[in-house]
């Protein structure tokens, strides 16, 4: 699948299960600050596990959603997310050479161990990382080719040209890792779907950047785990069991609540037993125990796949649900390590006051829209 040259400015656009958000980023005298941002739900059923399920409905809200926006959107072009749960991003290693075999040949013969689609149906493409004692390490992504192909349609009905697709992972890695202009070298190379005649630079990483990162989105439907480290996203998993939805849902069933009242009670009451009379804590306490298990299962992932210790990963959080009361306080207790809620504005120069609240749940759309900067 080929995309024209991106232009300058482009929409980061995210779409999930149930919502859309878009952000622009401009430049002004060499920094970058977000011109406009918004966002809105999504009605159930429109997409169902990242598959698009009535275009037409979808392409009316995101055209809503653009008008009603005080500072006017400047463009039509638009770089956007693909859903996590149908994508495929990983670090794999192949021989450095064969004579016989390309390097895509030889991706091809390896990845069917790791991704459990057929080859045929997908669109793959790759960056080498390094290469040494025989071997090449190479980053992967891949989706199924109409998938791709329902959201470049989506878009087109909604009035936007698609310049780029992007897994969400290396959108939020992005945004809320420090200078994004780094992230140009981990993404140069993905010319088929993720990037398009981007000139090399010769960059380096920051000990900020250099730390592995254990990155954990909590969403409304799902949480992703994304492993990051050596300056790429290495590893990524998609957890049905860990979202904003389910909580909310629990707490319906158990406290009785509306669906607002029960929105309501998880943001503000938490954790916290003294809050709204300890309402919820129990529920929240089974959730922060799953985020604990997963954060250990992850660990020992680290340490077995990658042969290092795992004293210095770092555990970050970002998505609708990292602001939840007392979630940071409560996975270090049971941790016994720093737990910290990742900024999605740490790459953007210039921001409002108001620009700094509540803005986890953007890193998607955020780092979508720095891709070209």
């Amino acid at each position: 699948m080929q995309f024209i040259t991106s232009p300058k400015n482009a929409l980061g656009l995210d779409i999930s299960d149930l919502s859309i958000k878009i952000v622009e980023i401009k430049k002004k005298r060499g920094k970058k600050y977000i011109h406009s941002m918004v966002a809105t739900s999504l009605p159930r059923g429109l997409i169902e596990g990242g598959l698009i399920k009535d275009p037409r409905k979808i392409a009316l809200v995101i055209k809503k959603l653009m008008r009603k926006v005080a500072n006017k959107f400047t463009t039509k072009y638009a770089v956007v997310s693909l859903p996590e749960t149908k994508t495929f991003i990983k670090v794999i290693e192949v021989p450095a050479k064969d004579k016989n075999k390309t390097t895509m040949d030889l991706i091809k013969q390896e990845l069917p161990r790791h991704v459990p689609m057929n080859l045929e149906d997908m669109q793959i493409d790759w960056q080498k990382i390094r290469e040494g004692q025989g071997m090449k390490k190479v980053l992967v992504g891949a989706v199924d080719k109409q998938i791709v192909q329902d959201y470049i349609n989506l878009c087109c009905l909604a009035g936007l040209e698609v310049v780029a697709l992007e897994i969400e992972a290396q959108a939020i890695a992005r945004s809320i890792i420090l200078n994004g202009r780094r992230q140009k070298k981990m993404d140069r190379g993905w010319n088929k779907i993720f990037k398009r005649d981007l000139k090399e630079e010769k960059v380096g990483y920051n000990k900020t950047t250099k730390n592995p990162k254990m990155i954990l989105d909590l969403g409304a439907t799902r949480t992703s785990v994304i492993l990051f480290d050596e300056g790429v996203v290495q590893f990524t998993n998609s957890l049905g069991n860990i979202s904003g939805e389910q909580i909310t849902n629990t707490i319906i069933d158990r406290k009785r609540l509306s669906y607002l009242e029960a929105e309501k009670a998880k943001l503000i009451c938490g954790t916290n037993s003294k809050k709204c009379k300890g309402i919820v804590r129990d529920v929240m306490k089974e959730t922060i125990d799953n985020i604990a298990r997963e954060i250990i299962n992850g660990d020992e992932f680290y340490k077995t796949h990658f042969g290092k210790e795992s004293a210095n990963l770092e555990v970050w959080l970002c998505g609708g649900g990292a602001n939840m009361l007392g979630l940071t306080e409560a996975l270090e207790g049971k941790l016994h390590r720093k737990v910290k809620v990742a900024d999605p504005l740490i790459n953007i120069e210039e921001t409002l006051a108001e620009q700094h609240k509540n803005l986890s749940a953007y890193a998607t759309a955020i780092g979508l829209a720095l891709r070209n900067f």
